[in-house]
């Protein structure tokens, strides 16, 4: 598949997304468009994304209802979390791309999240 995807990485750890980063490379035509700790770190109004990338550590309800077009458009969602975590605020998103996958999931394994949420599916 020789679509490019892009991807905006919100994620509260600088490591983490430096780790999204070099896993996701490995694709070379997943370009992320946009990465931050926190919504207001970024310019994130006018960023133009196919699928938000975030982690558990996000407080998704809050970040979602902050983020510039996410209800509008059709972008999907694909969160990092453990089986622990608890991920309140996740109404609203059926009928829209969705995936969920485990921190120890290789590079090929998150490749293949994105690429599969990105053309529409639902991954868990």
């Amino acid at each position: 598949m020789s679509e490019r995807v892009r991807v905006a990485v919100l994620a509260p750890a600088s490591a983490i997304r430096a780790g999204l980063r070099t896993l996701l490379q490995i694709d070379p035509t997943i370009e992320i468009v946009a990465e931050s700790g926190d919504l207001s770190e970024a310019g994130w109004t006018g960023i133009d994304y196919d699928l938000l990338l975030v982690t558990a550590e996000v407080i998704i309800a809050d970040a979602l209802s902050r983020m510039p077009g996410f209800f509008e458009g059709r972008a999907g969602l694909l969160i990092m979390a453990d089986a622990t975590d608890r991920l309140p605020g996740l109404d609203g998103l059926w009928g829209r791309p969705f995936g969920l996958i485990s921190y120890d999931a290789s590079g090929e394994e998150l490749v293949a999240a994105v690429r599969a949420v990105a053309l529409g599916l639902v991954v868990g």
